[in-house]
């Protein structure tokens, strides 16, 4: 078939197309087409070149997507589950598709089967209206209830940006849906957080964008707790099994501790509780105490605290010819002290120049020999030093 022929068929296609307007695919989007298909305020994708512009592009249900060709040579926008196809396109043609209902929709140049391209059509996002009990409240792990489209997988986030996900749930056949807040995610006594949703989509999973945000706030009206020792909070230690001890005036009171990086996960304790060895890092100690005789009457506090495990650094003359040599001490900031010896002499405390650094100085002058310094950290809490010590050899030369 020659050129001229063929440019006819193709024109004969598109007034085909546009007399008989637009069609409704069942299921699927709704698509026109034509030299002037596309209406003003329509998302717009260009062909050029050999690809597709934007790419992936999301836009909201019930948007009109144009494609224009603004290349030199024919192409198509052809999805690859036959929901569209614009045949091809010739430099300057246009081609619409509404896409009302959510969902992922892939699609190809028919021509050049290596162009690739995506529509994603997120759902709408729920809305949270809710929770039980009404906030404020002493119930620290709170139901939480929203709206959102029927039967859809609902996914709970705290935060007012979808920040951190703590779970799913799944709307009813009404759309309803609720999310009992797990014990892991308890909201600390007096304390106000923020909870988010989104919703998937049926089709494919997409989720939606981010819905209102809906605070709780925790009431203080729970038994009260009163801390008699163990690490303050914000403490930086070096002991990798603290204790601590604490009491209610609440008579009968009873209490669960947890000690994690992230949120509580409880477990029932008493005074005094000692954590099990703990590794590096930042650790939460969250202590819930409450009324067994009405198990949301409670409280949580928190104690957050960094575990140090690495002694100091030690920096000094490898040799020297001062008999009262300086040495510094550097490690993380928070640690309260640290204590240094020379050769076999008793553990004395560093001078704190800063809060990460400190130095150590024998107290009399040293004889021409080998020494060795021997330091480590003071935890701020216990006076102890359970870390291994540090080391260093240095000589004192004539």
């Amino acid at each position: 078939m020659d050129n001229g022929v063929r440019g006819k068929r193709w024109a004969i296609l598109a007034l085909a197309t546009v007399t008989f307007g637009t069609y409704l695919l069942v299921g699927g989007p709704q698509t026109s087409a034509g030299a002037s298909a596309c209406s003003l305020g329509d998302v717009q994708i260009s062909i050029v070149s050999f690809a597709f512009n934007p790419t992936p592009k999301s836009v909201q249900p019930g948007t009109k997507v144009c494609w224009t060709n603004n290349a030199s040579i024919d192409h198509t926008t052809t999805s690859d589950t036959s929901i569209w196809d614009s045949m091809p396109l010739s430099p300057n043609g246009q081609y619409e598709v509404t896409f009302p209902t959510p969902g992922t929709f892939a699609y190809h140049c028919s021509i050049h089967t290596f162009m690739h391209g995506t529509i994603v059509v997120p759902p709408a996002a729920p809305i949270i209206t809710s929770t039980t009990p009404a906030s404020p409240n002493n119930d620290t792990n709170p139901t939480i209830n929203g709206t959102s489209d029927n039967n859809l997988t609902i996914h709970v986030y705290s935060g007012s940006a979808c920040a951190t996900q703590i779970g799913t749930t799944t709307a009813n056949g009404t759309g309803g849906w609720s999310f009992p807040l797990p014990e892991p995610d308890s909201i600390t006594s007096g304390d106000t957080e923020a909870f988010t949703a989104k919703e998937a989509a049926a089709s494919d999973g997409t989720l939606s964008g981010c819905s209102n945000a809906f605070s709780y706030t925790a009431d203080t009206t729970g038994p009260d707790i009163t801390f008699d020792a163990g690490p303050a909070d914000t403490a930086l230690i070096v002991d990798s099994t603290p204790t601590w001890t604490f009491h209610s005036m609440f008579a009968g009171a009873a209490f669960k501790c947890s000690v994690q990086h992230s949120g509580p996960l409880f477990t029932d304790c008493t005074s005094p509780f000692t954590a099990s060895t703990l590794g590096a890092g930042a650790w939460t100690f969250a202590l819930k105490a409450y009324d067994p005789a009405n198990t949301t009457d409670e409280r949580i506090v928190m104690r957050s605290f960094t575990l140090d495990l690495a002694d100091p650094v030690i920096h000094g003359p490898a040799k020297t010819r001062s008999r009262q040599p300086k040495f510094t001490l550097t490690g993380n900031a928070g640690i309260a002290s640290y204590e240094c010896k020379f050769d076999g002499g008793l553990f004395t405390a560093a001078v704190q120049v800063n809060p990460t650094t400190s130095t150590c100085q024998p107290a009399g002058r040293l004889r021409v020999a080998l020494h060795t310094l021997t330091a480590h950290a003071i935890d701020s809490t216990t006076g102890d030093s359970p870390g291994p010590d540090k080391v260093k050899h240095f000589r004192i030369i004539s």
